[in-house]
């Protein structure tokens, strides 16, 4: 199949998986939530004087509040461990779901708490996305410190020009440079998306099994899938204003979890479905005959 028809076949995998869809969309997106107000709440009981800002928060703002508040960058550096290790399980008991729903399989959404019932699963997720943030951090690194320069130079250059139309040009082009640096992430990193697939699928494996197992099965089709994501860059963007996230971010797992099993080799439903035909008709004509 090509990527026009993992999208339609998505479509039609969701007309069937849309409430279960819906339902992890909002508990991942609950529980992502829950830590950052978490967060916000402690850093308010220890600057009350952050409670007067309006939202949402500017760029300016945001850096301005880095700089004065050692609490928000105590906040900040701690909540994305503490929330990889109370939402790694979840992680992955949400990629199994859409993993067998994309190929017709039954897929409870009981599934995607799974992990937790395993302190080795669990420990095993953790690591997991540890090994694959490491390695995607190499490439992360260079790529933010020429966003960074890049984001540097502009504003300088703006910050010195009084002109409407040089500002209107510097703005687009950081846009268009910092999207460059964007797609160019999602590429050099595409190898690493079959793996939380792999890790689903057999979470017994070991480790470092399943992490060159999924980049190997990627290695043929990294342009395909980078070209699904990227497709999918516009429609993500949209997602910040708010409800569309609720559509867009269903649909793009499912086209992910479908184009997966296809690399990977897993059997689709609708090949399941001509099959059960084909053996249904066969052993018509045997009973006609």
């Amino acid at each position: 199949m090509n990527n026009k028809e993992i999208r339609k076949k998505a479509l039609s995998r969701l007309s069937y998986y849309w409430v279960e869809a819906e339902f992890l969309f909002l508990v991942n997106f609950g529980a992502m939530a829950l830590f950052m107000a978490a967060a916000y709440m402690i850093v308010l009981i220890l600057r009350p004087d952050l409670g007067t800002f309006s939202f949402p928060l500017k760029l300016p703002q945001i850096i301005d509040t880095f700089r004065e508040s050692s609490e928000v960058r105590t906040a900040a550096l701690i909540l994305p461990p503490v929330m990889t290790v109370f939402i790694s399980p979840l992680f992955y008991g949400i990629k199994w779901c859409y993993y067998q729903a994309a190929q017709g399989k039954n897929a409870p959404v009981s599934g995607a708490f799974y992990g937790y019932f395993s302190l080795r699963k669990w420990g095993k997720a953790i690591l997991l996305n540890l090994l694959v943030f490491l390695h995607k951090l190499v490439y992360f690194i260079p790529i933010a410190a020429v966003g960074g320069t890049v984001y540097y130079i502009f504003i300088t250059i703006l910050n010195n020009t009084e002109s409407a139309i040089m500002k209107a040009l510097l703005y687009f082009g950081m846009i268009i440079v910092l999207l460059g640096l964007s797609l160019i992430y999602i590429i050099v990193t595409v190898k690493f998306q079959l793996i939380p697939y792999f890790f689903a699928e057999e979470p017994e494996k070991k480790i470092l099994d399943i992490y060159h197992e999924g980049v190997e099965a990627m290695s043929g089709s990294k342009g395909r899938f980078a070209a699904l994501q990227v497709y999918f860059v516009p429609m993500l963007a949209l997602c910040l204003s708010g409800y569309l996230a609720m559509f867009v971010i269903p649909y793009y797992c499912m086209v992910k979890a479908i184009c997966a099993a296809e690399i990977s080799g897993g059997k689709l439903f609708d090949e399941q479905i001509e099959n059960d035909e084909k053996k249904t008709e066969g052993e018509a004509v045997k009973s006609a005959v």
